[in-house]
């Protein structure tokens, strides 16, 4: 039985991209209600329920199938409201099977977004546009007027076109649905767990963020008196743009924007007055975005103290997850911090052993977050996966042997590079540059890449050159790999044939949805590339194929664009993906041994043990158990337990 859903909802909590509580906080948010479920059981037709009337049979019937599944696009969301409206306000059962339509979008590289999606496949059905209209006017509270006094909107006209609405989201979901189909029965169980551990939450330390805030806000104040003094009353604070960049010009400082970019570099110019660079630096300080984190954190909070839905499945092409909500993936992260001495400080309101005093709650972000009463938090993080993975797919025999001996890469690099022995302490200098050419020329990086590393421009872009020149000369099967991936992923579409190469094959598939090109993993998930076409080149060095499609650019924001792929591209894409799966291992296998998972971020799954059971080493040893598909990888991880998170 297949049980379609959709529900339309109000509430004066916020979901979107703009501080948004969360699924879970919104659904158990004591202003939030349903206006509308709109459902649909197998081929029956779609149907109606409104609050106060009485809850379709039918549905408390499905509900307690074990065989029925619910299916929803983003279907958390469906999950959320059922069960803090449903289950715990009206006593009616909660499904336990679900499925979600969202999911599958983003295991087919497409937009997680129910009207983007439907451009994009050009589906008949589509998401109503004037929805956007309707949840504004309808979903939100307004300011109390003569006309609404509640600031609720009681207009029984639109409420019909939300009813439609409401209707037209179901047939569009389905629409959807049929057409890409559903996740692969070993992706549906990472999923599923992603849920699991999404629902679990992790616990805040109310005391510690109420305190981090108060630093804030003082030091704020007083940064935001001294700016006045020195302004004159130009503008109030640096959050007032145009203003700030009109007195800086009359100061000779022509400023095109205050980006964190532009202000980096104008406090670097030595031409820039001494009082212009003090309103810079209070501008650099009060708009850090970590430091904004604490309102996220704040926000997110449920009732139990913990926040849920942290992370997102399937947030890239690859299968890695998206940071939500607070972003932990974007917190600052330091080990050489003491988090519990920070945090104490924090709480005792004296910074003044911890540098600056913004960048030092900056620094706690990741310490507001604890582990429940009697448990531990057990940590671990997966060494320099990436780096690995890469060597791994190319068959960089002399890397590979590096990592399965222990060898500091970073130093190694180095080695290699300068032709002499390197080591952390004794050749700092060189080992930055062996690090940040690990970072940047993996995946075919040039100049552009190293700059987003290393923001120091300590060195020229000749320099930067010579580095990659030389980081090239000793990976030749890198640089191989990169040329042989372009060509079988262009022999792939040229032909219609699969082209294998190393540990993955390039193949073409049509379906309902169109024309993709695939490429299969080591474990045999699948990577997909929508609308693929080829142009190749004859040159003196052989053929060149340049295969582009249609996807979403996280560097435009996941606009869903003309994507141009490349040798350096594709191993990118292949070695995050092996970098994800191997994640997933990881975390079933600490599941299955007993530490419950309640976050993971990046390639570091965070468990919520009980204090008296399992360690690190024993943690460890299930994360680096080398899958039987991924012969020969040199896996590592190092972790620590705890009461309080940290780098």
């Amino acid at each position: 039985m297949i049980v379609r859903l959709d529900f339309e909802t109000g509430s004066e909590a916020k979901l979107g991209k703009k501080d948004s509580v969360g699924a879970w906080r919104y659904a158990e948010h004591p202003t939030t209600f349903i206006h509308s479920l709109k459902y649909k059981i197998d081929g029956d037709r779609i149907k109606l329920w409104l609050p106060g009337h009485p809850f379709p049979q039918e549905l408390i019937d499905a509900a307690q199938n074990p065989e029925a599944v619910f299916v929803a696009f983003n279907a958390a969301f469906e999950k959320a409201i059922w069960y803090f409206q449903l289950t715990v306000k009206l006593s009616i059962p909660y499904p336990t099977r679900w499925r979600c339509t969202m999911a599958a979008c983003g295991y087919r590289g497409l937009p997680q977004d129910l009207d983007a999606v439907g451009d994009a496949l050009a589906l008949p059905v589509q998401k109503d546009k004037r929805g956007t209209y309707l949840i504004n006017r309808l979903c939100k509270r307004h300011k109390p007027s003569k006309k609404w006094p509640t600031g609720w909107v009681e207009d029984p006209d639109l409420f019909n076109e939300l009813y439609d609405y409401n209707e037209t989201d179901v047939e569009a979901e389905q629409m959807v649905d049929v057409t890409i189909g559903e996740l692969p029965a070993a992706e549906y169980q990472v999923w599923l767990l992603d849920q699991k551990i999404n629902e679990r939450g992790i616990l805040v330390d109310r005391v510690a963020l109420d305190a981090a805030k108060g630093v804030v806000e003082s030091i704020t104040a007083e940064w935001l008196r001294e700016l006045k003094d020195i302004v004159a009353g130009a503008f109030e604070d640096t959050n007032q743009v145009a203003a700030c960049v009109e007195w800086c010009g009359k100061q000779g400082v022509a400023l095109p924007d205050l980006t964190a970019d532009t202000v980096e570099e104008f406090l670097a110019k030595s031409s820039v007055p001494a009082h212009v660079k003090r309103v810079l630096r209070i501008r650099q300080a009060t708009s850090k975005s970590s430091v904004s984190k604490l309102e996220a954190i704040e926000r997110c909070i449920m009732e139990d103290g913990r926040i849920r839905g942290q992370t997102r499945y399937y947030g890239s092409k690859t299968g890695r997850w998206a940071g939500m909500l607070s972003q932990p993936q974007n917190m600052p992260g330091d080990d050489e911090i003491d988090m519990d001495a920070l945090i104490s400080a924090i709480k005792n309101g004296d910074l003044s052993e911890h540098g600056d005093p913004m960048q030092a709650v900056s620094n706690s972000l990741r310490g507001m977050f604890i582990a429940g009463p009697g448990n531990d938090l057990q940590v671990s993080d997966y060494g320099a996966i990436e780096g690995r993975g890469t060597a791994w797919v190319a068959g960089e025999q002399w890397k590979l042997d590096a990592f399965a001996s222990g060898v500091e890469i970073y130093c190694a690099t180095a080695e290699q590079i300068f032709g002499h022995s390197v080591t952390k302490e004794d050749n700092p200098k060189e080992r930055k540059i062996g690090k940040v050419c690990e970072l940047a020329f993996g995946y075919q990086g040039a100049v552009g890449a190293w700059r987003g590393f290393d923001k120091s421009d300590d060195y020229t872009d000749e320099e930067v050159q010579d580095f990659k020149r030389a980081w090239r000369k000793k990976h030749p099967a890198t640089v191989t790999a990169w040329h042989e991936l372009e060509r079988a992923a262009g022999r792939a579409v040229l032909t219609g044939k699969p082209q294998t190469y190393g540990p993955v094959t390039f193949d073409t598939v049509s379906d309902a949805a169109g024309d993709w090109m695939t490429c299969t993993l080591p474990n045999g998930r699948k990577l997909w590339y929508y609308d693929p076409e080829v142009e190749m080149e004859d040159t003196p060095y052989g053929p060149c194929y340049e295969v582009t499609c249609r996807g979403r650019n996280n560097k435009q924001g996941g606009r869903w664009t003309t994507i141009h792929l490349y040798g350096g591209l594709y191993m990118e894409n292949i070695v995050q993906a092996v970098s994800r799966d191997i994640l997933v291992e990881g975390m079933f296998a600490v599941e299955a041994a007993g530490y419950p998972l309640i976050l993971h971020v990046h390639d570091e799954p965070v468990a919520e043990p009980h204090e008296d059971w399992g360690s690190t080493d024993h943690y460890n040893s299930l994360i680096t158990r080398v899958p039987l598909w991924l012969p020969g990888f040199p896996l590592a991880a190092a972790g620590w337990r705890g009461k309080r998170y940290h780098k």
